[in-house]
């Protein structure tokens, strides 16, 4: 009995591993040398050919458990004409054993299933098809008809809350600046700046006033404005020294770019910072 099962393994395992190692015409597909009547999921074509991972593996799942009860089945004659052709107990007693052995075998087959399909009838479900998975585009700002970047560092903040990060990192805000709606990746650009340069850096003009419309700009939280003179200059001289020079904008504003992205233009007494 137990060479039996060793030979059915060997088998199976060598049909499975033949027919893996053939290159799919397809990623989740792939057609099997000849057909296997006994593997198709559809009784009612008999001309229908495993061709996907999952026919096949539901196909190879029902044949092995075809096969364990053809081979009870032979266990169990074979003990019983092995019952009826001996007088010795001894015979007798190896004969009821391979018996039980078969029914022992066969049921172990045939409750793997049925106790895998009780737990949760999905542990049975072999559908190995992979969904699509919707990519879903950025949202587009209302009336600017360009698209900023995406993510959670383009959440708006609150104006307390944006207030104290900037404040627990040594940034001055200068007056009644108003910070309802400023992005977080803006105000982590301020930071970052601070950092670095170890400077006086202040803040001069936010997401309040007038300033020019789009989609980085100022009312949409992606700009800030930064003191260039007086207590500004040793911070205008980090910039101009250590970030990388850009062509100048269309209205002369020199223009540099920072390690992390953030765009800096030289206004006439500020610079313009985006981070977008």
């Amino acid at each position: 009995m137990k060479k039996t099962f060793l030979l059915l393994t060997i088998y199976c395992l060598l049909s499975t591993t033949a027919v893996f190692a053939q290159e799919p015409p397809k990623a989740t597909e792939y057609e099997l040398l000849a057909p296997i009547p006994q593997l198709t999921t559809e009784p009612n074509k008999p001309d229908a050919k495993t061709s996907t991972a999952k026919t096949y593996i539901e196909g190879l799942f029902t044949l092995i458990i075809g096969i364990a009860g053809v081979l009870a089945v032979v266990k169990i004659i074979f003990g019983g004409i092995q019952y009826m052709s001996t007088e010795a107990i001894g015979g007798k007693s190896d004969a009821r054993g391979t018996i039980e052995n078969a029914l022992w075998g066969l049921l172990l087959a045939i409750s793997a299933w049925l106790i895998l399909f009780t737990i949760n009838p999905d542990l049975v479900n072999l559908d190995l098809k992979i969904p699509v998975q919707e990519i879903k585009s950025p949202t587009t700002i209302p009336g600017s008809g360009q698209i900023p970047g995406t993510g959670p560092g383009h959440l708006a903040l609150t104006d307390a809350l944006a207030r104290g990060q900037l404040t627990n990192a040594g940034i001055s805000i200068l007056g009644p600046i108003q910070l309802a709606g400023i992005r977080q990746i803006t105000v982590d650009e301020v930071i970052n700046l601070k950092r670095s340069c170890n400077c006086e850096v202040s803040i001069t003009s936010a997401t309040g006033g007038s300033h020019a419309s789009g989609a980085c700009s100022h009312a949409n939280g992606y700009k800030v404005d930064l003191r260039s003179r007086g207590g500004g200059a040793t911070l205008t001289n980090y910039i101009t020294n250590n970030y990388q020079q850009l062509h100048d904008r269309s209205d002369g504003t020199k223009m540099y770019i920072s390690p992390t992205g953030g765009l800096y233009g030289l206004e006439s007494n500020h610079w313009d910072v985006t981070r977008c």
